[in-house]
């Protein structure tokens, strides 16, 4: 018999509501259904406080003031249900007692146990031998309980990320607290690997918390030449809102002492984003108090107007070399500060900037006080109206630039400052002529009003012009032969010569950022491009494949009395197969008949990419040679090389190194060893550039990063 009873059954009168039950109500005898559904409540008119149960069979104990369900059971209150082979509804205590592999859906989050008992009034309630999943992995306990909205104890508690039974490893508490989407609490901490125990400590917290949020970040423990033994980055990371947080940090120096530093980030898409951060460190070595400051921000102001800004000021030269890991870094040896405001229009932009570059090499400071340009792109002068034909004047096209410059350079102390207005005007006429010619005559005027010259004469102008002409084409060439998969080679030429004409103007004007010099030309240019391509297939399944290009140029100036000829450059790149790649460039003397310039680079990739092989193999070999010609004891060879390994699924190696063959020493080289250990990462990391090394050990959790075995200390942090 299939029914649904609805029943609002009130605490205090239970006893005169089953006495009005059309059956028996005797004391040990209790009322059946079987293959019921049943709906008690104790609010007749709140949906949210009624219990909706079902099962195979139901079984009502009026005395007792219980509900039985057997077989299939399943009992729902708000956004929590239970599900298990026999349910008892206590409805003097108002909770529910689940047997046989019940399950406790709670919102997103799922309860499995032994057994359960659910107080429904204030949705606490025990879990015997419970186990329930989170983000980050899974919970045990020979006894949870829910004693807050969403807050667990767990006694017996164990906690890992493995998915196989029994896990590889697993932390394991006398007692656990549980903030769900937060941290965990543990009193005391046993590691165990298998079932042998590790590590041990008397209280920690680790975090299971989703997304961003305030927390302590991952500490970087090792050794270096430099630093000596370290603990890097410990630090704080601190939420002030979703747009905006804060991150503070400490780096303990075994030969430097304490470094801290700050940094602050904002972001509010798509209108504005930066950063700020600052470090400073007293060195108990040297005595010397060293700090860097460091800025960035871009902002949209609206209608195609963007403002950008950066800062970047240290104590001294050395300070990036010294304190920054990231040797690309290290090699750069400028620091830039800026304020940019730019607003484009179709085809138009104004820009203004101020700038200061220092050259930690020289200690040289430039700095533009300001800088501001207008530029109109190039453009057709006279537009043809639709439906008219071409004339000649619909091909004059148009460039406008204007630039004014406040510059200041020197060392501290000794600058020198300029100024100048500059402005520019380019006149182009592009042309077809006899189908394949391409000719480009251009007129360039150019106006600029100094504040000074050399000769100390206020305010003089430099009147210049330039006249060119361009003609060039492109020709094919196909083979009547081709060889194996090859159905034609293919030659593309493209000769190219220009002429360019513009006077003498005498040398007294300052050189200013930007705007430069000008001198006198009377030359012709010429160059020869060509393609050498291989034609795979027919029809529309047909491909081009380049196998190598070779262009070669020079100039011929009319100017000189003697040897008019430039040195001829030439440009070879070769790319046989896809592994192989080689480039060389050079230069000749016409006159003298000898090489005046040679640098070669050759790149050998270790597995295409695609192949079968590349699935256990990769990395590639690279080398490179210049030539210094006035002396060859200058000479550079240097050779790269990168080896990427992975002899099984579980392990990967990398080597790298670059080596100089005339020093005949490496100059950097690295290995990384790395171990999928199912839950777990074991990574071994070892890195020389120069005179200083690093080596660091680390086996971290992949579910949780935070919780890292490394060289010398255990870190659990929150993060």
């Amino acid at each position: 018999m299939c029914c649904r009873v609805l029943l609002f059954l009130f605490f205090i009168g239970i006893s005169s509501m089953a006495s009005s039950q059309p059956i028996s109500t005797q004391k040990d005898e209790p009322i059946e259904e079987t293959n019921s559904a049943v709906t008690p409540g104790v609010d007749a008119e709140g949906e949210k406080d009624k219990v909706i149960y079902s099962s195979e069979q139901i079984k009502y104990l009026v005395d007792e003031q219980k509900v039985l369900l057997y077989g299939g059971a399943r009992a729902v209150y708000g956004t929590v249900s239970i599900e298990a082979e026999t349910l008892i509804f206590d409805l003097r205590k108002k909770e529910i007692i689940a047997l046989g592999h019940p399950v406790l859906y709670d919102g997103d989050q799922t309860i499995y146990g032994k057994k359960m008992r659910y107080e429904i009034e204030t949705g606490y309630g025990e879990v015997v031998e419970g186990r329930t999943a989170i983000e980050k992995g899974w919970f045990e306990g020979k006894k949870t309980r829910k004693v807050g909205k969403n807050i667990l104890e767990i006694e017996g508690g164990k906690f890992t990320t493995c998915d196989r039974k029994p896990p590889h490893y697993f932390f394991a508490a006398r007692r656990m607290k549980v903030y769900q989407d937060d941290m965990v609490i543990t009193e005391p901490l046993l590691m165990y690997v298998g079932n042998v125990p590790v590590f041990f400590m008397p209280y920690w917290f680790f975090p299971i918390k989703k997304g961003r949020h305030s927390g302590f970040l991952i500490p970087k423990i090792g050794t270096d030449s430099y630093d000596g033994r370290y603990v890097k980055n410990l630090s704080y990371f601190l939420v002030l809102n979703d747009y905006s947080d804060i991150h503070f940090s400490f780096d303990i120096l075994e030969k430097k002492g304490l470094r801290s530093g700050v940094e602050g980030v904002y972001v509010v898409k798509p209108y504005l984003e930066g950063r700020i951060s600052g470090a400073y460190i007293d060195e108990t070595q040297t005595n010397r108090k060293r700090w860097r400051v460091q800025a960035s921000h871009r902002q949209n102001l609206g209608k195609k107007t963007d403002l950008r800004a950066r800062a970047d000021f240290q104590s001294d030269v050395d300070y990036e070399v010294d304190y920054n890991e990231n040797r690309i870094v290290q090699l750069n040896r400028r620091l830039e500060s800026y304020l940019s405001l730019t607003k484009t229009w179709s085809g138009a932009g104004v820009n203004l900037v101020a700038n200061r570059t220092h050259n930690l090499d020289s200690d040289q400071i430039s700095q533009l006080l300001p800088r501001a340009s207008f530029n109109l792109s190039n453009r057709r002068i006279f537009e043809s109206a639709p439906g008219e034909s071409v004339r000649w004047y619909n091909r004059l096209r148009a460039s406008f630039s204007t630039l004014m410059v406040n510059s200041r350079e020197g060392k501290e102390g000794e600058y020198v400052d300029r100024r100048a207005a500059d402005t520019r005007l380019n006149l182009s006429m592009p042309v077809t002529i006899l189908g394949h010619l391409n000719v480009s005559p251009r007129l360039g005027f150019q106006e600029t009003v100094y504040g000074r010259d050399t000769t100390s004469s206020s305010l003089p102008w430099r009147h210049h012009y330039t006249a060119a002409v361009a003609i060039n084409t492109t020709l094919y060439g196909l083979s009547r032969f081709g060889v194996g998969p090859i159905e034609r080679f293919r030659h593309v030429l493209k000769p190219s010569i220009s002429y360019s004409y513009s006077p003498e103007v005498k040398d007294t004007f300052s050189y200013v950022p930007g705007i430069g010099g000008v001198a006198a030309t009377n030359s012709f240019r010429a160059s020869i491009g060509n393609d050498f391509q291989a034609k795979l297939g027919r029809g529309e399944g047909s491909s081009i494949l380049n196998l190598a290009s070779l262009d070669i140029s020079g100039s011929y100036d009319l100017r000189r009395t003697g040897r008019r000829l430039s040195d001829i450059a030439s440009y070879l790149r070769v790319r046989p197969v896809e592994p192989l790649e080689f480039d060389m460039r050079m230069s000749h003397n016409p006159y003298e008949r000898k090489l005046t310039m040679l640098s070669a680079t050759a790149r050998l990739n270790l597995a295409p990419r695609g192949s079968a092989l590349s699935r256990i193999f990769g990395g590639a070999l690279a080398g490179n040679y210049v030539r210094n010609i006035a002396d060859r004891s200058r000479d550079t060879y240097q050779v790269w090389g990168r080896v990427d390994f992975r002899p099984t699924d579980k392990w990967h190696v990398v080597y790298s190194q670059r080596y100089d063959v005339n020093d005949r020493k490496l100059i950097e080289q690295s290995v990384r060893v790395s171990r999928d250990l199912h839950a777990w990462e074991g990574q071994f990391e070892w890195q020389t550039f120069g005179d200083r090394w690093r080596y660091d050990v680390r086996i971290s959790m992949k579910a949780i990063p935070e919780i890292k075995l490394g060289k010398g200390l255990f870190g659990i942090f929150l993060p």
